[in-house]
């Protein structure tokens, strides 16, 4: 993990980002009204476990949840990738917004939510949106833990030589695909289990 400057710079990003094993990037999108999400990146050990789901070949970028004043990256040194830019720089500046621009979401709607993006050979980015469940900091912890993990583990079955292609990326957002069919399902199925409990009392 370590340190960018606290101001977005898309191309200061892309250089940070030229620098990983993997050509595969991450980013965690969140807005001031996400509390659980904020009290998640301001936990050591919440971070560090997430950090070492995402091993060293892959970065990941945050808003750095730290309002009055910049704080040490507690990872800086290390070879794996947690990045954070200054939270107070982001609403000062409405940098907040620009990201979620870039990315073509609304800040609105679409926080909190993590996405996975590359420029392709074209110099295109590319993009998938996954949304985060921020109604509690374990469902956070759950979500970002499922997240990561199913990036690690696409990222580390992509043989060397292919790394640096658009054939990781790919392959992340197939098991991403799935993993956002899997959360649908989950969410129909915890919707509709108090029905059928209680349509059950009338047999």
């Amino acid at each position: 993990m370590f340190r960018l400057d606290d101001k977005f710079d898309v191309n200061f990003l892309r250089v940070q980002c030229e620098g990983a094993r993997s050509r595969i990037y991450g980013f965690i999108l969140y807005t001031r009204k996400d509390a659980y999400v904020i009290k998640f990146l301001k936990d050591f050990d919440f971070c560090n476990s997430l950090h070492e789901l995402s091993g060293p070949n892959w970065p990941i970028f945050y808003i750095n949840p730290t309002q009055r004043r910049r704080e040490e990256n507690c990872f800086t040194g290390t070879m794996n990738y947690m990045t954070s830019y200054s939270f107070e720089d982001f609403y000062t500046r409405d940098s907040t917004r620009e990201i979620f621009n870039y990315f073509g979401l609304d800040s609105n709607s679409d926080a909190p939510c993590f996405v996975t993006f590359i420029w392709g050979d074209d110099n295109q980015l590319r993009s998938f949106v996954i949304s985060i469940d921020g109604s509690s900091e374990e469902s956070v912890f759950k979500n970002l833990s499922a997240i990561v993990s199913s990036i690690t583990y696409a990222e580390s079955h992509i043989l060397e030589e292919y790394k640096s292609t658009d054939r990781v990326f790919l392959q992340v957002k197939s098991n991403l695909e799935a993993l956002k069919f899997k959360y649908k399902v989950q969410k129909f199925v915890n919707k509709a289990v108090p029905f059928v409990e209680f349509f059950s009392n009338f047999r």
